[in-house]
């Protein structure tokens, strides 16, 4: 929450965040000084290929010795850390309940989201976050966003913490971290568009493409599109042993057909996700798109979206009110979003 100028929810010692996915490990350090959210270090450091697949961690030693050694290499001094990843495994669901006391709460939840698990309750570790109010016939309900994470997901984060002596002070999905960096953003913006928009979040990630709709600033769901950078490479018919050479940010400069068709192809199924929301209410409309992730940062790729999906397209940027200590490396800061946002707190 916001309170007396000083953003409540944001972590007031040092902290590092990990953004874990298949491809790449995306570290941020930063902490809450004089109003703002200060950054001291941004770095990222490539996986091998089958360490985390689609948010699990398969390879845990490996992992652990790649983080340590590159909080031995970057001197990191934080002993907390927060963690961020996406996973197809993790349900998301709103839910509403009547408004209870937290105990009688916490049972609703459960009843409401067991019914979308492939498996038993017990096996999920529940989490979940108020959206606001509605009424429903003359009564007044809790909106709740509520996500479910397979427990032996959660149990080997909490134990990679554990290994690397770090204390864990969350543990939180890639919408979420967006959705709550997206509202600290606001905080200085003239008026209150955040509140009154609806976007279309899109990251573009190495092997997947996740989006998710933010109504008015509330979650309201995601959707995966199985493609991303990787499949634009592969698309170019390089030789193996010259991938490692291209530069993903030229991609589009490049014109290849085959890379310009799978373009198409992303924002053909943005456009089925866009209508499918339009068409849930009349009055539902987005009114802009916000891209961020490594694809982000291919040259062209905002004006690409524009041009052919027909609504105003922008690469996620914070404004005043994230700071960056001078010997920080902003270069790529769209593929950091998820890092940033995880430093964020309720």
């Amino acid at each position: 929450m916001y309170k007396g100028g000083k953003y409540m929810g944001l972590f007031n010692s040092k902290t590092l965040s990990i953004d874990f996915g298949s491809k790449y490990l995306k570290f941020a350090v930063g902490e809450y000084k004089n109003n703002h959210l200060v950054i001291d270090q941004l770095f990222t450091k490539e996986l091998n290929e089958g360490v985390i697949t689609n948010g699990k961690i398969d390879e845990f030693n490996l992992l652990e010795k790649t983080i340590a050694g590159m909080i031995k290499e970057k001197r990191v001094k934080a002993k907390n850390v927060s963690f961020t990843t996406a996973s197809s495994d993790v349900i998301k669901r709103e839910v509403i309940v009547p408004i209870v006391d937290v105990e009688d709460e916490s049972s609703l939840i459960e009843f409401e989201i067991e019914q979308y698990l492939p498996g038993p309750i017990r096996e999920y570790v529940i989490q979940s976050r108020e959206l606001g109010f509605t009424e429903v016939d003359n009564e007044n309900r809790k909106r709740l966003l509520v996500a479910a994470m397979p427990t032996d997901m959660a149990d080997l984060y909490f134990a990679l913490a554990d290994s690397l002596k770090l204390k864990p002070l969350r543990f939180d999905m890639h919408c979420n971290v967006i959705s709550k960096l997206m509202a600290y953003n606001n905080l200085n913006s003239a008026g209150d568009a955040f509140k009154r928009e609806s976007k279309l979040i899109v990251e573009i990630n190495h092997h997947f493409i996740d989006v998710f709709i933010l109504e008015k600033g509330k979650y309201k769901f995601s959707r995966r599109i199985f493609s991303g950078i990787q499949e634009l490479i592969r698309l170019m018919n390089v030789p193996h042993e010259e991938i490692e050479n291209i530069n993903f940010k030229n991609l589009l400069k490049d014109e290849d057909i085959t890379v310009l068709q799978e373009v198409d192809y992303w924002i053909d199924e943005i456009r089925k996700i866009i209508k499918y929301y339009e068409d849930l209410k009349e009055e539902n409309k987005i009114d802009k798109v916000i891209l961020h992730g490594d694809g982000a940062l291919i040259e062209g790729v905002d004006t690409s979206f524009t041009n052919r999906l027909g609504v105003k397209t922008e690469i996620f940027e914070v404004n005043s009110v994230v700071d960056f200590n001078d010997k920080t490396n902003v270069d790529d800061l769209a593929g950091y979003m998820n890092a940033i946002g995880a430093l964020i707190d309720e």
